[in-house]
């Protein structure tokens, strides 16, 4: 899928809008995924207590952007209190 397609399923499934960023900036809840364009790499990064850390790093978008939506569905913190399973 593409940044765009991403950014659709991601609003259209709940999830939390302040724990993740697309553009490469910080999240707004100063915590969580950021998905960035570099050199024609794809980075994903987790920002925590002002660090970056490397999760992956790809040639391509949609490898990119599935490998970031499946790491945003296991993560039980991501997605608005009304849809997560406690």
């Amino acid at each position: 899928m593409t940044k765009i397609e991403l950014a659709k399923r991601l609003h259209d499934e709940n999830f939390l809008e302040s724990i993740f960023d697309l553009d490469g900036n910080i999240p707004a809840a100063y915590e969580g995924y950021i998905l960035s364009k570099i050199d024609n790499r794809w980075r994903i990064e987790y920002y925590e207590r002002g660090t970056k850390r490397l999760l992956g790093e790809f040639t391509d978008e949609g490898v990119a952007c599935d490998w970031l939506y499946n790491k945003l569905e296991c993560d039980p913190t991501t997605r608005k209190k009304a849809e997560r399973n406690e």
